[in-house]
C-alpha cells in the first residue's frame, strides 16, 4: 500500500489575486495545522475536472496595508490529502479559479551516491541522484538522533553540498537527509549515520546587561539560558547563577538576586553538562555608591536588624 501523505501547498497571493507558487513537497504528518479562510479552496481534481478532495488553505495578509501604499501580499500554508487519480491542484477564491498546476504522476526517485569527510572529519561532503519528470529543487538537513533535525540548504539545483561541521551539534547519530521536491511532489533519501564531535553549548545572560550600573540596595532580575548549536534551549537543571563566586541560585532561567554592595561585581552563569563538562558567560556590572540619605537610611536598617537579632537570642 502507497504511504499516505499530504501536498504541503505554499505561495503568495496579491491583493489582485496574483499567485506565486513557493516550494512544497509531500508529508505524512502536518507540523501546523493552518487557521482556514474558508473564502479559499484548495482542490484536487481528477482528469475529468471532478473535485476529489478540498481543503480550505490559512490565507495570512498583514494587519496594516504598507505605508508607501503598494499592494498587499498574503501568505499561503495549505495541506491537501493526496488521492489516487489526482491530476491537478488548484487554489480557488469563491468562483475564481486562482491558480493551477498539474500534478506529476509519480513522486521524484533520489539516492544518495557518496558520503565523505574531509578536513579531519571538520566538513562532510554529500553527493546525490535524482530523477523526475518535471525540474527538481532539493532541501538538506541534518539530523541527531531521533528528534533534533536542522535545515541547512534550501533551492539547491546542483547535486552536491559540502557541509562545515563546526557550526553543528554533535552527537553519534547524525544523519543528512535530502528531500527532492518539484514542488508539489517529493521524496527523500536518508544517509548512513555518521559522527559529529560534541560542541559546548551558548550560554548567555540577558540581565543584568554587561556595564550596567544599578541601585544600591534592591534586588535585582537575573536571566539567561544556554542553547545548543541547533537552538534549542537545554534544560533548566543544569544552570547554575554565581555572583562573586558565590552560588545564588541553582536551576532556573531566572532569579531574583539579593541587593549587592556598591562596587563593581561578577555576574556569571554557568551550564554543567551530563558528562561534567562546563560552559559559562560572564558580564561585569557596578552597583552605585550610596547618597547621604540612603548610608543613614542604611545604617538604621542595621540597628533595627541587629536589635530584632538580639531580641530573638534573649
Amino acid at each position: 500500500m502507497a504511504p499516505r501523505t499530504f501536498v504541503r501547498f505554499v505561495g503568495t497571493l496579491w491583493e489582485n489575486l496574483d499567485f506565486e507558487p513557493g516550494v512544497g513537497w509531500e508529508t505524512p504528518r502536518i507540523a501546523r495545522l493552518p487557521t482556514p479562510d474558508p473564502s479559499y479552496q484548495l482542490e484536487l481534481l481528477d482528469e475529468a475536472g471532478t473535485v476529489l478532495v478540498a481543503r480550505s488553505p490559512e490565507v495570512r495578509f498583514r494587519s496594516q496595508r504598507a505605508r508607501d501604499g503598494q499592494m498587499q501580499a498574503a501568505k499561503v500554508l495549505g495541506y491537501v490529502p493526496l488521492r489516487s487519480g489526482g491530476t491537478t491542484i488548484q487554489l480557488r477564491h469563491e468562483g475564481t479559479i486562482v491558480y493551477g498546476t498539474e500534478l506529476a504522476r509519480a513522486r521524484p526517485e533520489v539516492a544518495i551516491t557518496r558520503l565523505a569527510a574531509e578536513r579531519h572529519g571538520r566538513r562532510v561532503r554529500l553527493t546525490w541522484a535524482a530523477s523526475h519528470e518535471k525540474p527538481l529543487t532539493f532541501i538538506v538537513r541534518y539530523l541527531v538522533g531521533a528528534r533534533r533535525i536542522m535545515t541547512l540548504a534550501r533551492d539547491l539545483t546542483a547535486l552536491e553540498l559540502a557541509i562545515d561541521t563546526d557550526g553543528l551539534p554533535g552527537g553519534r547519530d547524525c544523519r543528512l537527509v535530502v528531500l527532492a521536491t518539484d514542488g508539489l511532489r517529493s521524496a527523500h533519501a536518508l544517509s548512513d549515520p555518521f559522527a559529529v564531535p560534541d560542541k559546548p553549548p551558548r550560554v548567555w545572560i540577558g540581565a543584568p546587561a554587561g556595564g550596567d550600573v544599578l541601585a544600591p540596595d534592591q534586588p535585582f532580575t537575573l536571566r539567561g539560558g544556554a542553547m545548543d548549536l541547533a537552538g534549542d534551549s537545554l534544560e533548566d537543571s543544569s544552570l547554575l547563577w554565581v555572583i562573586d563566586g558565590d552560588v545564588v541560585a541553582r536551576g532556573c532561567r531566572s532569579a531574583l538576586a539579593a541587593p549587592l554592595e556598591p562596587g563593581s561585581h561578577e555576574v556569571a552563569l554557568r551550564h554543567i553538562g551530563a558528562d561534567g563538562a562546563e560552559s559559562e558567560a560572564r558580564v561585569e556590572i557596578r552597583v552605585a555608591e550610596r547618597t547621604a540619605g540612603q548610608e543613614e537610611w542604611r545604617r538604621m536598617l542595621d540597628r533595627l536588624l541587629a536589635s530584632d537579632a538580639g531580641a530573638s537570642a534573649r
